[in-house]
């Protein structure tokens, strides 16, 4: 990785632009490929982790707007930014249990606050299936407890 490029295709040389079919989809991808990762908004965060684009780099970006506010939103809804992290696939999971483990930390904490109320049954779904990731006994190198929320 290098630590002077400004945009993803620089910092992750693994990535490439998408091929020349026009889609709003792929247009919107290539574009956050070229940009300064500084300038990245809620949403440009929110929208390339749901393309399981560039997590390595991204992930990170995400648990720490998350822990300023949990429910953090894109241009969707509240919560939206936690949705797209929370329904990272187990397997991924299972090989970056650290971050899993922030992530579960920073719900957990979350439980008690208000924030968590308003937040739609869509992302309280979301949020009951990663937390039951450690649960069902889904996640390996894992020995911290969670709790579910309703």
């Amino acid at each position: 990785m290098n630590s002077n490029a400004r945009c993803l295709l620089d910092l992750d040389l693994a990535i490439t632009l998408s091929p020349l079919v026009s889609t709003n989809l792929i247009n919107k991808h290539n574009q956050l490929l070229k940009k300064n990762v500084d300038d990245f908004s809620v949403e440009d965060i929110r929208f390339m982790i749901g393309q399981r684009t560039a997590l390595e780099i991204l992930l990170p970006r995400a648990i720490e707007l998350l822990n300023e506010n949990i429910i953090a939103e894109g241009d969707l809804f509240e919560g939206d930014l936690l949705l797209s992290v929370v329904s990272l696939d187990e397997i991924f999971w299972s090989r970056n249990i650290r971050w899993y483990n922030q992530i579960s930390e920073l719900i957990n904490k979350s439980l008690t606050d208000v924030e968590l109320i308003p937040l739609s049954k869509v992302v309280l779904k979301g949020v009951n299936h990663f937390l039951g990731l450690r649960e069902n006994g889904n996640l390996v190198n894992d020995q911290s407890g969670s709790k579910s929320i309703h």
